[in-house]
């Protein structure tokens, strides 16, 4: 037989009251709703729309009084209507300032006006029919996939703005892209502007973009400016212009009205581009540019080449028009052994 032990169970009164276990409203989603406009932001934080919202006459949608702001459109559409202003302002000498992921249209004064934040972030937004600009931004801004289509004016800064464009794309405004001095336009498409597809600042790069069918120009850059591996087809005036002290390399202009390439002020390089039936093959209109390596084919109301005296330019090999030769039998020689030379035919 075994004796009965019993075990002691603690006290029996609670500790105190119970505690929470669960996180807070604000602790799963720390950022402030906006259900309806107009509506001000003037403070710093996380802000979301949480559905489709339709602005009010001779009111801005969203007005951003404070740097410090991150928008997340979350995929919802800004929509404004006719006598209303901005769809989305910022007001004042703001920074770093995040709008991204929805769409913003039909704003008479413009989609976003953000030309007074500095190192702000603007990405996957789309600006669609906006009487103003569809997205205006300030110096060094970002700006990554967007669309800006049927604006006013499609994506700009001011002239003084140093800022980053990056896969972006412009078509059916009266200007594209608009960079000011110092900027990178890499990966974007400017088409079918009424003016100019893409235009940057002096000492700027544009690379690797593509600009047709526009009104006037399809790239156009300042001083001491870089084109490097774009394509500009089919615009009505010059394929690319540059200004002075300009690089401009390995690009391919096609069918445009002006010259596919045209240099105007002094010291230039131009290498490696291929222009086929522009106006004007390559046109140079000062002196001091190097140019090496070009092919130039079919123009069709000026010569391949129109360069002015006094630049160093590789030979020109010309060669004639063939009606072309049946079979397999290869093609013929280059005519030159020459590294620097320019072709035309």
């Amino acid at each position: 037989l075994l004796p009965l032990v019993a075990f002691s169970q603690g006290p029996l009164t609670p500790p105190g009251a119970p505690a929470p276990t669960m996180k807070t409203l604000d602790q799963v989603e720390p950022r402030t709703p906006i259900s309806s406009v107009p509506f001000t932001i003037s403070l710093p934080g996380s802000y979301y729309l949480d559905r489709n919202l339709t602005g009010v006459a001779g009111q801005n949608g969203i007005t951003i009084s404070s740097s410090y702001v991150t928008l997340d459109l979350m995929g919802f559409e800004l929509a404004g209507v006719p006598g209303a202003l901005a769809g989305i302002q910022v007001n004042g000498s703001r920074a770093n300032t995040v709008i991204r992921n929805g769409t913003v249209r039909s704003w008479p004064g413009g989609g976003i006006q953000a030309g007074t934040a500095t190192n702000s972030r603007f990405d996957h937004v789309h600006v669609l029919f906006n009487g103003g600009s569809g997205l205006f931004v300030g110096n060094h801004a970002v700006v990554e996939n967007c669309l800006a289509k049927n604006n006013l004016n499609g994506i700009i800064s001011d002239l003084a703005s140093s800022v980053t464009y990056v896969n972006s794309i412009a078509t059916e405004n009266a200007s594209g892209f608009f960079a000011g001095q110092r900027s990178t336009v890499t990966g974007c498409q400017a088409s079918e502007n009424s003016i100019t597809g893409i235009f940057a600042g002096s000492y700027s790069i544009v690379r690797d973009c593509s600009s047709q069918l526009n009104g006037e120009f399809g790239i156009a850059v300042g001083q001491g400016a870089v084109v490097y591996r774009c394509t500009a087809n089919s615009n009505s005036s010059h394929g690319i212009t540059v200004s002075s002290d300009a690089r401009i390399e390995a690009n391919h202009c096609a069918d445009n009205g002006g010259s596919g390439i045209r240099a105007s002020s002094t010291k230039h390089v131009i290498k490696d581009n291929t222009l086929v039936r522009n106006g004007i093959g390559l046109e140079v209109v000062s002196f001091g540019s190097l140019i090496t390596g070009n092919m130039a084919v079919s123009s069709v109301t000026g010569p391949n080449y129109l360069i002015a005296a006094d630049n160093k330019v590789g030979v020109i090999v010309q060669t004639p028009n063939s009606p072309g030769i049946s079979g397999s039998t290869g093609g013929a020689g280059l005519g030159t052994t020459d590294p620097w030379a320019n072709f035309s035919y």
